[in-house]
This record gives C-alpha cells, sequence and structure tokens, in this order.
C-alpha cells in the first residue's frame, strides 16, 4: 500500500496464471482503446501497441505495458523495442524473471545497446533476484572484459559500486544460517492478494488487508479496498482465527493499526484513492475506554500535513522516558520518502522532526521501535541491500541513534523486505515481502505476503500428573521419541525430578513422549508440532495412573448420636514420602509436601487415592463444628488396598483473634498465636500457630471450656487474654472474637518523631534561649487553635478551595500533630523507660528548626527554647522517672537548635502574608522538633 510504490515479485507459474486471467478482462481496464482489445487479425499495428505500451507503462501501469509489449512481441519475438519495453515493464512491475528472459535475449542475438546499457540492466535484473555471482560476472564483464569505448561515467561508477556490492551479498550469505527462519503464515491471513504491516498485540496479529471488494467504486475494473484484521491462535491446527477489525471508515483505506506501549491508544491511517492504484494517508488515534476504543481522532495538521502523504504510524517509548510516533511522509526531507517523528505529550503532539540520523536520499520506511532492546527497525533502498529493500535497526544510546546496521542475510531477500516488527519478548517476529513463498498473484503496487520469524527453537514441556488425584507428578522417566509413521527415528530418556521437562522441539515433526513411574501405570501421548511454532510454549500432559491404595473417611456428628456429617471440608496433607535411596523425604519447616482440599457438600464420606509408601493426615471441618483428624501410613504397602478411617466433630463455638500493631493500629503480621486450655488449672496448649501472611487466627473450640490466648513476636510485647466458653447456650454458629495488641521494643520503629509548635512558641515574642515550659504544655495550647486555624486561613476561599484548605489543615492537626507526633512521642517514652531499665545506655538527638517568618537571630534562639521544652517533657515525665538516667548518664539528649536555616524557599516569611506564613501548612511544619537520632548500648554483664 501507499508509501513504497513497489511492485510485487511473482513466480513464473502463478505470473502466467495471472495473465491468463487479467488478459481475459483487459477490455475493461481504463486507457486501452477497442481497436487495441480486437482480434489479432484485425488488431492494431506493432507500432500502435509500443506507442500504447509506452504510454501506460509512463503513467505507471506496467502490468499493461507488459502485455501491450507481449502482443507486440507475438508479432516479431525478436522486436528489439518491444523486448527492450517489456524488460523494463516486467522490471518495474517487478516480474523478474521475465524482465530477465527479455534483456537476456537482446543480448543473445547481439541487439543489446552499444553502450552496454542493456548488459547493465541484466546485471541488476540478476542482483534483484539474488544471482549474486552472475551479476558479479556481468558487471566484472562490463568493466573489464569488453568495457564499452565511450561508456558513461555514472555507468561505470554504478557498475563498479555493484560488483562490490555483489562480493558483499555473496560474503553476507555465507555468515547466514544463525538458526533463524523465515516462513510464510497460514493461508487464512495470506491471501492472493497484498497482507502487510503486522503488529502483535495483546496475543493477537493485527495486519493490513487488499481483499475487501470496493463496491461503491466508479472505476473500471473496480479497485479493492483496504482493512486491518486480526488473527488468533496462529500456527496450531485448524489454522488461526482470522476476523476483520471494526476501525474507521468503511468506504475507505484502512490499514497500519498499531499500539503505544502502555495499550491505550491505538494509531492507524485512513487513506483515499488519488489514482488507480495510489493512495494519500493521514494518521488518526482512538483511546481505549472501559467498554472497548473510543471515538477516532485526527491528528494535527503539523503531522498531517494536508500536501504530502502521511502514513506508517509507529509508537515506542525511549529509555529516557520519551513516547515518540514514529511516521513516514513524502514532505522535504533527506529525499523521498523519510520517516519522521513527533513526541506524543500529554497535551497533545509535539513538532515533527525528520529522523536524518537514519534517513537516506532514497526512501527510507516502516518503522518499528522495540522497546526492550531499544532499537529502531525500519527498511531502505538508499543503502547497500539484498536487492531491493532490507530491514535496518538502529539502537538508541541514550544520546541520540547509534549507526544503522543491516539486519542480515537470514531475515532479508533479494526482494522487498519491508514492514518489520517483533513481539514484546523478541521471541518472534514477522515481515512482509514479495520474496519467493508469497502467494498473491495480485497486480496492485502493494503485494506482500506476511511471513513469520523464529529466532529461537521452539520448546516443549511436558508434565507428569497423578490421574487420579488431579496432583502433578514428579519424579518419572520421560523418553522423546521422533517418529516417522511407526518408525522411531531418534529416542531421549531422561530421569526428571521434578513434575516437567522441557524438549527442545522442531517444526513440522511427529513426536512420541512416554512417562513412567514405579508403582504407577505409565502414559503416552503422541502429537504432531505445527509448521511454526508461536510466542506461546506447547504444552503435553501426561497422566500416570498409580496403583490403588484407597482411603475413605467418614464423617460423624459427635452431637446427633454419631449421626454421618454432610457439608463439611476435608484436607489431606501428604507430610512425608519414603525416597528411592529409603530416606524419608519432608518439608524441612514442618509444612505438608502437598495438601488437597475439597467440600463434600451432600455426602458424609470422602474418596482418596494415595501413593505408596508415604505418611498422610486427614483432617476434617465444618464450620460451627470442631475439627477432628487422623493419620494414614501406606509404608511397606505392594499391593492395592482400601484403608478405612472414621471422623468425628461436635457442635462448638468459633474463636478468632486479631493481632495489632499497637503503634500504628495497623494488622501485625508473623504472631505466633498460642492457644491453652485452662479447664481446670490443667494448661493444655491445644493449638500453635505462626501467621507469617496474616494478622488473624481462627479455630472452633468446645463448649464448657476456658482458655487463654497468647499473642508473641520477636521485638514485641506480650499480649494475652483468658475467655470462656462455660455456659454459653448450645447454639450453632457462635463466634467469640478478641483482638490482641503488641507494642514494638525497638525504639527505631518510632523514629521519626516530629513534635509540632504553635507560632513563636514557647515564651513568644522573646529573645531567650531557654524555658521553663514543657512540650506537653504547648502541643495542648495548639491543638485547640484548629478552628481557628481554619477560619483565616480559608477565608474569601472559593467553595472548591475551601473544602480542600479544611481538609488540608484537620489533616496536619489529627494526623501529624497529634497521632504521629504528641501519640506517638507519649509511646517512645514509655518504651524507653523499659529500655533503661533492662540496663542499657540511650543517646537521644533533638533537631528544633523554625519557619522563616523572623529573623536568622531570632529563629534560633526560638528553635533552643523548642528543643529545651522536650528536654522538660523528659525532665518532668510521671514525676521525673528520667532524671536519674539523665544524671547517671545513661540517658544522654543532644540538642542541635537550626533555627530557620534550613526552611525551603517557598515557604512565606511575609510577616503582612499572616495566612501564609503563620496559618499555612507549609509554615506550620517548619515549627518543630525531630527525633531522628538515637543509638542504644546494650550494657555487657558482668
Amino acid at each position: 500500500m501507499d508509501p513504497l510504490n513497489v511492485q510485487h515479485m511473482k513466480q513464473f507459474l502463478l505470473f502466467c496464471i495471472a495473465s491468463l486471467f487479467l488478459l481475459s478482462s483487459a477490455a475493461a481496464q481504463p486507457g486501452i482503446t477497442d481497436k487495441i482489445n480486437t482480434e489479432q487479425d484485425r488488431g492494431p499495428s506493432v507500432h500502435a501497441l509500443e506507442k500504447e505500451a509506452a504510454r501506460r507503462h509512463k503513467e505507471g501501469d506496467y502490468y499493461a505495458a507488459m502485455q501491450l509489449y507481449g502482443r507486440a512481441l507475438e508479432a516479431d519475438t525478436l522486436n528489439p523495442r518491444a523486448l527492450e519495453g517489456y524488460g523494463q515493464a516486467a522490471y518495474d512491475f517487478y516480474a523478474l524473471p521475465q524482465s530477465d528472459w527479455a534483456y537476456t535475449t537482446l543480448l543473445n542475438h547481439n541487439m543489446g545497446k552499444a553502450d552496454q546499457s542493456t548488459l547493465l540492466r541484466l546485471a541488476e535484473v540478476k542482483y534483484r533476484q539474488g544471482m549474486y555471482q552472475e551479476a558479479k560476472a556481468l558487471y566484472y564483464n562490463y568493466l573489464f572484459v569488453n568495457p564499452p569505448p565511450e561508456a558513461k561515467r555514472a555507468d561505470m561508477a554504478m557498475a563498479q559500486e555493484y560488483l562490490e556490492r555483489s562480493d558483499w551479498a555473496i560474503a553476507l550469505q555465507k555468515e547466514s544460517g544463525k538458526g533463524l527462519t523465515v516462513s510464510p503464515t497460514d493461508t487464512l491471513i495470506n491471501t492472493p492478494f497484498a497482507e502487510y504491516s503486522p503488529r502483535w498485540f495483546e496475543d493477537k496479529l493485527y495486519f493490513s488487508s487488499y481483499r475487501f471488494s470496493f463496491d461503491k467504486d466508479n472505476q473500471r475494473p473496480k479497485r479493492h479496498l483496504i482493512k486491518v484484521m486480526t488473527a488468533e491462535a496462529l500456527g496450531y491446527a485448524g489454522g488461526p482465527i482470522v476476523s476483520t477489525f471494526p476501525l474507521g471508515n468503511p468506504d475507505k483505506l484502512v490499514a497500519h493499526a498499531t499500539f503505544s506501549s502502555d495499550g491505550q491508544s491505538m494509531y492507524y491511517c485512513e487513506c483515499n484513492y488519488t489514482g488507480a492504484a495510489v493512495y494519500r494517508c493521514d494518521i488518526f488515534r482512538k483511546k481505549r475506554m472501559e467498554d472497548g476504543w473510543g471515538a477516532e481522532e485526527k491528528l494535527p495538521e503539523s503531522i498531517n500535513n494536508a500536501l504530502y502523504n502521511n502514513t506508517q504510524p509507529a509508537v515506542g517509548r525511549l529509555p529516557d522516558g520519551r513516547e515518540l510516533l514514529f511516521f513516514v511522509s513524502d514532505r522535504p526531507g533527506k529525499g523521498g520518502k523519510d520517516i519522521w517523528y513527533a513526541p506524543i505529550l500529554q497535551e497533545g503532539f509535539g513538532d515533527p522532526v525528520n529522523l536524518s540520523a537514519v534517513n537516506t536520499t532514497e526512501d527510507d520506511v516502516t518503522p518499528f521501535y522495540h522497546e526492550k532492546s531499544k532499537t529502531l527497525y525500519y527498511s531502505t533502498n538508499g543503502l547497500i541491500t539484498l536487492g531491493g529493500f532490507d530491514v535496518y535497526s538502529a539502537t538508541y544510546s541514550g544520546r541520540g541513534w547509534n549507526t544503522p546496521v543491516h539486519t542480515g542475510a537470514d531475515l532479508n531477500s533479494s526482494a522487498n523486505d519491508v514492514y518489520f516488527s517483533l513481539t514484546p519478548t523478541g521471541r518472534t517476529g514477522f515481515i512482509c515481502s514479495n520474496r519467493l513463498g508469497a502467494i498473491n498473484f495480485s497486480e496492485e503496487a502493494c503485494c506482500y505476503d506476511i511471513f513469520k520469524v523464529d529466532f529461537e527453537k521452539p520448546e516443549l514441556i511436558a508434565i507428569n500428573f497423578n490421574k487420579l488425584s488431579g496432583d502433578s507428578l514428579p519424579e518419572t522417566t520421560m523418553t522423546l521419541l521422533t517418529m516417522d509413521g511407526d518408525r522411531v527415528v531418534s529416542e531421549l530418556k531422561v530421569s526428571v525430578a521434578g513434575p516437567s521437562r522441557r524438549f527442545k522441539i522442531d517444526p513440522g515433526k511427529s513426536y512420541m513422549i512416554v512417562s513412567e513411574k514405579n508403582r504407577f501405570i505409565s502414559d503416552t501421548v503422541r502429537f504432531e508440532t505445527p509448521t511454526v511454532i508461536w510466542e506461546e510454549e506447547m504444552v503435553q500432559k501426561l497422566y500416570l495412573e498409580p496403583g490403588a491404595v484407597k482411603l475413605i473417611v467418614n464423617v460423624y456428628d459427635r452431637t446427633d448420636d454419631d449421626q454421618p456429617l454432610n457439608g463439611t471440608t476435608g484436607r489431606l496433607e501428604t507430610n512425608r514420602l519414603l525416597d528411592l535411596d529409603g530416606s524419608w523425604k519432608a518439608d524441612a519447616t514442618g509444612a505438608p509436601l502437598r495438601a488437597e482440599q475439597r467440600v463434600n457438600p451432600g455426602n458424609h464420606q470422602y474418596t482418596y487415592y494415595l501413593d505408596f509408601d508415604g505418611e498422610y493426615a486427614v483432617k476434617v471441618s465444618k464450620p460451627g463444628y470442631t475439627s477432628d483428624m487422623a493419620t494414614v501410613s501406606t509404608a511397606g504397602l505392594k499391593r492395592s488396598t482400601t484403608i478405612e478411617r472414621n471422623l468425628y466433630l461436635s457442635r462448638g463455638v468459633e474463636f478468632e483473634a486479631f493481632a495489632i500493631n499497637d503503634l500504628t493500629e495497623n494488622p501485625l503480621l508473623g504472631v505466633t498465636f498460642q492457644l491453652v486450655d485452662i479447664t481446670d488449672r490443667q494448661y493444655n496448649i491445644k493449638d500453635i500457630k505462626v501467621k507469617e501472611l496474616g494478622n488473624e487466627y481462627n479455630q472452633v473450640l468446645a463448649f464448657d471450656r476456658r482458655y487463654v490466648i497468647i499473642a508473641s513476636k520477636e521485638d514485641y510485647s506480650t499480649d494475652s487474654l483468658e475467655f470462656s466458653t462455660v455456659d454459653l447456650p448450645k447454639v450453632d454458629f457462635q463466634k467469640i472474637t478478641r483482638e490482641l495488641r503488641l507494642r514494638s521494643l525497638k525504639l527505631q520503629d518510632y523514629l521519626p518523631i516530629v513534635l509540632f509548635f504553635d507560632n513563636d512558641q514557647p515564651n513568644p515574642r522573646s529573645r531567650a534561649t531557654t524555658t521553663t515550659s514543657e512540650y506537653g504544655e504547648t502541643y495542648f495550647g495548639y491543638i485547640k487553635r484548629k478552628a481557628e486555624y481554619i477560619a483565616v486561613f480559608t477565608a474569601g476561599m472559593s467553595p472548591e478551595r475551601n473544602a480542600q484548605s479544611q481538609k488540608e489543615i484537620n489533616d496536619f492537626f489529627e494526623d501529624s500533630l497529634k497521632v504521629n507526633g504528641w501519640d506517638n512521642f507519649r509511646q517512645f517514652t514509655e518504651i524507653l523507660y523499659d529500655i533503661l531499665e533492662n540496663g542499657d545506655s540511650i543517646e537521644i538527638t533533638l533537631k528544633g528548626y523554625a519557619s522563616p517568618l523572623a529573623s536568622a537571630e531570632y529563629n534560633h534562639n526560638l528553635t533552643e527554647r523548642r528543643v529545651v521544652s522536650v528536654f522538660n517533657f523528659f525532665k518532668l515525665y510521671e514525676g521525673g522517672i528520667y532524671n536519674k538516667y539523665l544524671q547517671s548518664r545513661r540517658l544522654t539528649i543532644l540538642r542541635e537548635p537550626n533555627g530557620s536555616t534550613k526552611a525551603p524557599p517557598n515557604v512565606s516569611a511575609d510577616a503582612k502574608d499572616r495566612r501564609n506564613s503563620v496559618y499555612g501548612i507549609p509554615a506550620a511544619r517548619e515549627r518543630r522538633v525531630e527525633i531522628v537520632g538515637i543509638a542504644v548500648k546494650a550494657t555487657v554483664p558482668n
């Protein structure tokens, strides 16, 4: 489509088929007179055919030019003008074998031009077909064996360049074969029409296709429309699921769907015909909404320049965070078609910039940026290539784009190779090409098929399962057989420690997997690999049936005369398994090796199938009932057998306890809960659980008992509560809930402590550096002024701003001043005393700060008073309990007044602007004392 203006390459047979079809409908093509389409014996003169062919060629209708020159050659197969015209038209139409025939015929009959330009044309055709050795020989002949006497300097230079290119192409082909494979996609994707612009997004392949009829077209024969399509489940049996993606105006050509890296924006092109096979395109965008894609948005005129073509969008986010829209345009640049980019901004788009680091004086097209590798891929015919367009790459270094690099002969061909893209992982790519292997034979100047690129050899993961329990099954022997019919071609046998094994496999092959395990019935799976393997791993599951050790568990209600009890939850835990070396395998933490849990709503019986040589625990529970369990061993069993266990549940009381961090009020994880039955003062430990991931403890308890629940955690205080189920009415679904509060015993958990002060407190309008006030006095005076702060600061504000400001001031007083300041400080002083009582020595640093409202000297004295007031709090706390530690220097309090020197520049210092310099939150946050430095020195016992 639109930007390349290149012709489709045809295999000879397909070309002949197309020719027969198109000749039969030539009368419908515009510009061919009725006289030209009459029978041959009444047809136009050869000269008229040549003249019409030349006109068609000049208009770009290369296919019609070929047909007309072909009719002239029917009259005279050695007509030099017709052969020359036919060869050039076939070359431009990309029918290279036909062009090769025409130029070879001219040279074999010595009808080439005197300046040897015919030989040069043939050499170029050979090069474009990938016949590099033949092309090299022709260029060498032109330059050194039979150089034309009056050769043009430009032709000599071109021959020399392509002689060197031939050597380069030959050497590049010798370096190929590095595991990269390029193969056509399914025929449900590729059709006889053009398919191109592939993009992988959310497990689908989005692509553009020319297969759609243009029923409203006024031109004869009617042209086709291009639409965006999707394909799912690629490469597997039955073929992919292909469907049309609803996008754009139904009467326009819609193509090039691409997506932003976050998946929230889609970009695409809408195009109009401006000629028989010429289009002009603009770029559009849709944003993702909750119910799909939103309305289409045409990008601004800076991108969609109305005088030029704007197409092939691609989006990429560079390592520096910039998101760019790459696109192709024929607007003035370095020459031909250039790649441009425009920054994608929150408010729109920046001005387009020519990507001069990669653009050439020829055509540079089909950009694609792969974020994982920081690489831009694009196609060009302005650098050395294997024939037509080749794919080049350029990485982004952080400062700019590195020199473009050719992507090699494994990926590129002598044909046109364009629209290269990768999946996010980079394991799979797609490329569009008119190389051999393409199936379309349409005559439009767009004619590409989509090819898939595999960068890694596909893998199979085979997983073993216990057929009866559904659990994954480790420790098997697996054999992968490569088959040819019923014949085994190769065999790979491995011992597998875990439940699965990865195997390297080849596409288009037949395989068989056999899995075996002692005391299990083996399982076998046979499968065919698809011709191409896509992003998804191929998975084969094998189900091995164990020798039958059946466990039957019956559940009864002890409080209902041992009647069967339905609706319970059964849990089977595998605690230990006997290993092959005779040792028992168990989890180091005491957890079960595996567990199976299920609910039995309509039955009182569970049936389990156990492994040989194992030790198990089966537990049964039900809401409102006590639980029961039994242990089962299959050690030493050699044959199938049935084991039966009866479990008994009684109605009980549901008990739930929660552990709370007393400092933060948040749930406390990693707590050990201990439940003790103290009925008759026997202190029988009923249950111990460590809750690493939660803070709750649940258990169903019996009636008529007394209990103690104890919660503990390292570096925290212990909390315990006594409760009783005695005298509770024996009804279902009763619940007892208790909350246990644990306090951190690490002073660092309480830091930093930030204590805030009212303006000019303590001792306002004073230059003293000390005070008799203690912090509690200033705090209680400050907290009472919340309503005043709100009233003064919000006076005259709009309702919206007033509400927001009230919330901010309220949050400051309630959270910063009270909870995180005063409340936290009080708990800190309590823990501090406990640690000092244990004999440790502690050093605390107090840092004072002020807002910049007064002079630097005044603010320094003020922060000295604030630090002293906090020091006084310690001296006076609980009647002076800290004084003995202060005197013995077991408690050292360092004071660091900082004044307002560290206040940010945005804090108001304007005495006339009291709204902000006194009542504003930024100023309030500067009036503080921080307890940030603390050192604990443990006392070493004698």
